[in-house]
């Protein structure tokens, strides 16, 4: 028998007790430095943390803030089912739930529900600081906005190319040599058979045969880019092609398309033009004297504009702004000027953009010499994502452009589109015995095409009406309180005269696909998600049931937009007995404050001072108010403007706890608190 000393068995105790301990407070760290990250907005790097914490932990809250930052970030597709049911618990602890189900809604083309999830996040009675409520606001606003951008599509249809083509990986830069069918564009896929470097895109092809794509081959030849430097152009009648390759002696740089699709090493374009004239998303037409570029004001980061050069006499011109018609204080880039040499395409994130960068159109009046008022091109050209990369074909009529818009299966990804006439389509939503269904939401989505939706609403007597474009087939819904009573597949034939007015009638019963049970409105969602979300938007929200308390935030967090009160408390700010003088343990106490306020500029506080009740009350609030001024003068010595600061001396008057005791109770009385001004 194997006899274990005392020594021994302690040692072992204490090991069995540490470790868990250990990997409690290892855990601990690391959850509090992902929700840090995941309300500074950094969700890509929140992710991983929350990842690293869920190999060891099965936290619920670990879990559910996985779910809000895989849908925000990598994952914006992926089901809700898994964040409606974290949700259930979870509603009622955290009151940002319906915030960020509102955002993940809005990504997903869910507008009309991230408008109601909004509404219920500013209708809790919960405190939310100011910048948050203001900016809720505007989120629904702009979903407001964007709701009849989408209802109203322009005479353009736009579509995905296919998988061979985009991948899981960003394809940019579209160019299409018309007399060869041949595509040409910039992608970050990786394969043993590109050149390995430390540029992430290469220039690949593939061909169209009129119905299939060829599977896409890199052209090593053409160098490598990164993403801001990766750009095609296609010039001249002989097939050359343009790119940007920053040097010493200048950024444009042009390749010769040989025999069997064999591209030259690309060399000099111009020896004119000089890399400090050009940005690399440039355009230069075909009779290669207009030059067209983005670049930034001198000195500045951000802020592209677009310029302009000629060639005349052999040489450029130095580079001339498009003037505000055309710029704005935000972004424009990727120009294109149409064969007619007077219609400019370009994408920006300024003028009337509906997300990040839209598409543009201007066109320039010789007789008044100036350009027209950008035109917004609409959906389904332009999304709620970024539109960048625009190319018409020779024709005028179809063309290309990239997009990492919600069904996009990479970063960016590469999208055909082409001229399409709507017509009319109208009829009645009729029940089982013909009667009228009114404020029935009807819904014709194109099977093939995952970004194009056409909806409407019937009226008191049934009747809907709206403008799709024929000759596709259709999956309509019918759905009323938010339940899915009708779905069926229409084959809507092609009509040539877009004054033909189409008449289907929506009869409920009649071999049609009835279903009773409620499913989610999004495109390809499963009944689980729907129930579990319409419920959850009509239930009565856990926080309203009774007025609650302010909370108290962290000092950390009072500057962020998520924090959870609109107070924090510095307990060890101690003062002499009858004394107002900061210690300089005092000043280092007081050091988080001071860059609370250096890092966020626009953040006013109070500082009020706590006494406990030893003494006269006319000396505690005298005393107070000398103990909240110094705070104040000290802290607005650190370069924070005093006119920031609100110093306010509460005396006795506002205990937190009994003062009939020391510990736990005066101690905690005598304290600074800093409370946001909203």
């Amino acid at each position: 028998m194997i006899c274990i000393s005392q020594k021994l068995k302690k040692s072992i105790f204490f090991l069995i007790v540490l470790l868990p301990l250990s990997a409690i407070s290892q855990d601990g760290d690391m959850l509090e430095k992902a929700e840090d990250l995941l309300y500074a907005e950094k969700f890509e790097e929140a992710l991983e943390v929350y990842l690293e914490v869920l190999k060891t932990s099965k936290n619920v809250k670990a879990q559910y803030h996985v779910e809000i930052c895989s849908l925000l970030t990598r994952y914006p597709q992926k089901p809700l089912d898994r964040l409606l049911e974290l949700g259930v618990s979870m509603s009622k602890n955290d009151k940002f739930y319906n915030y960020w189900l509102g955002r993940i809604l809005y990504n997903q083309y869910e507008f009309e529900k991230a408008i109601e999830a909004w509404k219920k996040f500013l209708a809790i009675k919960k405190y939310k600081s100011r910048r948050i409520i203001e900016e809720t606001n505007l989120f629904i606003k702009n979903a407001e906005r964007v709701m009849a951008f989408y209802k109203k599509p322009e005479t353009h249809h736009a579509q995905r190319l296919p998988d061979i083509i985009n991948t899981e990986f960003s394809e940019i830069t579209p160019t299409y040599i018309d007399n060869l069918n041949e595509l040409l564009y910039a992608s970050s896929f990786e394969s043993s058979s590109i050149s390995q470097s430390e540029h992430p895109f290469h220039i690949f092809s593939s061909f169209f045969d009129g119905t299939d794509w060829s599977k896409p081959e890199v052209i090593n030849s053409l160098g490598a880019y990164d993403e801001d430097n990766a750009n095609l152009e296609i010039i001249g009648n002989d097939g050359r092609l343009l790119m940007f390759k920053p040097s010493k002696s200048g950024g444009l740089h042009e390749s010769e398309l040989k025999h069997d699709s064999i591209w030259t090493q690309p060399h000099l374009f111009d020896l004119h033009i000089k890399q400090s004239r050009l940005k690399p998303h440039f355009y230069v037409n075909e009779q290669e004297n207009v030059l067209i570029f983005s670049t930034r004001s001198k000195g500045k980061v951000g802020n592209l504009n677009l310029q302009y050069s000629v060639r005349a006499a052999g040489k450029w011109t130095k580079p001339r702004p498009f003037g505000s018609t055309i710029n704005t204080p935000k972004n424009e880039e990727s120009a294109f000027l149409a064969s007619d040499g007077k219609t400019l395409y370009f994408s920006s994130d300024g003028h009337s953009s509906i997300g990040g960068y839209d598409i543009f159109k201007s066109v320039y009046d010789s007789i008044g010499d100036q350009w027209s008022t950008p035109e917004n091109l609409g959906f389904p050209i332009n999304t709620t994502g970024n539109e960048l990369y625009f190319k018409l074909k020779p024709n005028g009529r179809e063309g290309y452009f990239s997009s990492d818009r919600f069904h996009s299966i990479g970063g960016y990804d590469i999208y055909h589109f082409w001229e399409a006439s709507y017509n009319e389509v109208k009829g009645r939503v009729l029940d089982e015995a013909n009667q009228p269904i009114p404020n029935a939401y009807v819904r014709f989505h194109p099977t093939q095409y995952l970004d194009t939706d056409f909806n409407g609403i019937s009226d008191g007597s049934g009747k809907y009406d709206m403008h799709i474009i024929p000759g596709d087939d259709y999956d309509v819904e019918i759905f009323v309180d938010h339940q899915l009573i009708f779905q069926k597949s229409i084959k809507v034939n092609e009509e040539h005269d877009p004054n033909v007015v189409i008449n289907i009638d929506l009869v409920m019963g009649t071999g049609n696909e009835v279903l009773t049970a409620a499913r989610d409105a999004s495109f390809h969602s499963s009944g689980t998600h729907a129930t579990t979300l319409n419920d959850h938007l009509d239930a009565e929200e856990p926080h309203n049931q009774a007025p609650v308390p302010k909370e108290v935030s962290s000092l950390s967090d009072l500057g962020s937009k998520f924090r959870k009160g609109h107070k924090a408390l510095i307990h060890n700010v101690y003062f002499g007995t009858g004394h107002a003088n900061l210690s300089s343990e005092d000043k280092q106490t007081l050091q988080e404050l001071i860059d609370l306020m250096t890092e966020y500029p626009d953040l006013n506080v109070e500082i009020g001072g706590h006494t406990d009740n030893v003494g006269s009350s006319e000396i505690n609030l005298k005393l107070s108010q000398d103990r909240a001024n110094n705070v104040a003068q000290y802290v607005a010595s650190k370069n924070i403007s005093l006119a920031r600061i609100q110093p306010v001396g509460y005396g006795e008057s506002r205990p937190m706890a009994s003062n009939d005791d020391e510990i736990g109770g005066r101690e905690l009385n005598r304290r600074i608190e800093v409370v946001v001004i909203e």
